[in-house]
């Protein structure tokens, strides 16, 4: 079992490798551009439209960018935004680009003395990943965070990445958790009804 373990997480960092070099094929311009086609996705489909309460991202430099999203739906939704707190995180609301400050691994976060959302009020949950596949497993960064979290949530969970980072199967283990949808700028995977 434990040598399937050590596969299993040698396999992951192989693909996050190759999704790294994978980004850096594209200039900032193709990914964002790619970014606001998902955005347009997003504000399309008619669960983000009812949806009151969301869970989104401030994006690291080769995520999805979402700080357009923010903005345009701030005044209009709650956002909740990821916490760092010890080895899990919590969600905060935005209130805007200014009143983020640089939290945990560089990555800016609302404040703590914000508004804290309660899991069982969010409506949607969009997450990031370094890669998803078409059955929509995610595999996140390596550190677990959004998988201890989303054990818990009962609401709607879709992942959102470039098409370069949808495969057809990638690694997984018991304790990744299974998107609801997965979006990208060129296609959007629902979950199999089990």
């Amino acid at each position: 079992m434990e040598a399937r373990n050590l596969d299993l997480d040698n396999e992951k960092r192989q693909l996050r490798s190759k999704i790294r070099a994978l980004k850096d094929q594209y200039s900032r311009e193709i990914l964002d551009y790619k970014s606001n086609i998902i955005h347009e996705t997003l504000a399309g489909m008619r669960e983000f439209q009812e949806a009151s309460s969301v869970t989104a991202y401030v994006a690291l430099p080769d995520e999805v960018q979402t700080l357009s999203l923010l903005e345009n739906y701030c005044q209009r939704k709650k956002i909740f935004l990821p916490v760092v707190e010890g080895n899990d995180i919590s969600f905060y609301r935005y209130t805007g680009y200014n009143s983020l400050k640089i939290g945990s691994f560089g990555i800016r976060e609302p404040d703590p003395d914000s508004e804290k959302a309660e899991l069982s009020d969010i409506d949607l949950f969009l997450v990031p990943g370094m890669a998803f596949d078409k059955n929509c497993n995610r595999m996140g960064r390596g550190k677990g965070f959004y998988d201890r979290i989303l054990k818990h949530v009962k609401a709607p969970v879709w992942g959102v990445c470039f098409d370069f980072q949808l495969f057809d199967n990638i690694p997984v283990n018991q304790q990744d958790i299974k998107m609801t949808k997965v979006i990208t700028d060129l296609t959007t995977v629902m979950a199999k009804m089990e």
